[in-house]
């Protein structure tokens, strides 16, 4: 009896659990979907200065994969998707310096003459880096990657760079929900500052690359914010139109500079090479007067997956609804099942 009773209310809680889309561990996304858009993630590391960190859908109509590789400073952003005459995208992403911007015409925009000092960064530094990875289980059972590229410029500059990538969504603080889709590169620095107190900030220029046909676009508002997955995010995203092949670099609009939060300023500065489409992006931190700052900032590289909504498109398969009549019913068949139950022992007591 007791077994019959403690599988007659398992079966009820697993029916209202599914229906209600539960969310146990907390990252903003329903445990169900979060089980169909799980990613197989690889990964290899080759010391002292590479890695590569591939993820690749499982289960979608038609599946794609991306893939982050790293050596020397450079991070290449590669997707690829499933079909007939499937797109190949790549792009490159390099952090060129790092820059103190004083804003003479208070136009907010950061131009190249209010560049009072910087510090190259490129290949050339990233050289003498050191790299780590670890890597644990994340509530729900995914698994989570970690590598850390740790760069110095002398005494006065340290910069850390940890790209994490998730087989599952995983929720990183209130404002950020980190997606299977993308890798986050928050970046940490620890500067000394040439002019401190004279009202100049601190800031990093990247420079995005892409070939082909790919067109290189900046937007204020990124795929992750107009989705609830961040919240005050932009982006450079790189697409190939006619494919639907859409990859992406995108940032945090508010950083951390001594533990205190403010708003970033951002710049773009387009260019073209030979066979190449670029963009820089110039990103100043919030202003600290302090002789030593400490940056901390939430960018990330990823795709746009076609896999990831044709997944969410696919016709549910036949689940046990929510709704009161249902529970009811069940309910009431529970019910009688365990009404026969007792009549039934209750006989046989009797004939004892």
């Amino acid at each position: 009896m007791a077994t019959l009773a403690a599988t007659a209310a398992l079966v009820l809680s697993s029916a209202v659990s599914t229906a209600q889309g539960l969310d146990l561990d907390g990252d903003r996304v329903p445990d169900d979907i979060e089980d169909v858009t799980m990613r197989e993630v690889d990964w290899d590391l080759f010391e002292p200065d590479i890695f590569v960190v591939a993820s690749r859908s499982l289960g979608a109509p038609a599946d794609d994969r991306f893939k982050v590789a790293y050596e020397d400073g450079v991070f290449e952003v590669s997707y690829f998707r499933e079909v007939p005459g499937g797109p190949t995208g790549v792009y490159t992403l390099e952090v060129p310096r790092i820059f103190e911007w004083r804003d003479f015409d208070v136009d907010e925009e950061i131009e190249d003459e209010e560049i009072v000092a910087e510090w190259a960064m490129g290949t050339s530094a990233f050289a003498n880096g050191t790299l780590t990875h670890a890597s644990w289980d994340s509530d729900d059972g995914g698994h989570v990657y970690v590598f850390r590229v740790r760069v110095s410029l002398g005494p006065q500059t340290e910069a850390t760079f940890v790209l994490t990538v998730a087989q599952r969504f995983l929720r990183v603080d209130a404002a950020r929900t980190l997606t299977p889709m993308e890798a986050k590169l928050d970046v940490l620095l620890n500067h000394t500052p040439a002019y401190p107190g004279s009202g100049s900030r601190i800031g990093l220029e990247f420079r995005i690359e892409s070939e082909g046909s790919y067109d290189v676009e900046y937007q204020e508002e990124s795929w992750n914010a107009a989705r609830g997955f961040s919240e005050d995010e932009s982006w450079v995203n790189v697409t190939n139109g006619p494919m639907q092949s859409t990859m992406f670099f995108s940032w945090a609009n508010r950083a951390s500079v001594n533990g205190v939060p403010g708003d970033v300023t951002v710049s773009t500065t387009p260019g073209e090479g030979s066979g190449e489409r670029s963009l820089g992006v110039r990103i100043a931190f919030p202003r600290s007067d302090e002789t030593s700052v400490r940056i901390l900032h939430d960018p990330a590289l990823g795709v746009v997956s076609a896999a990831y909504e044709g997944i969410l498109l696919k016709p549910a398969e036949p689940t046990l609804e929510g709704d009161v009549f249902l529970y009811g019913a069940s309910l009431a068949g529970m019910a009688a099942v365990v009404a026969a139950s007792v009549v039934l022992a209750n006989r046989r007591h009797q004939r004892k």
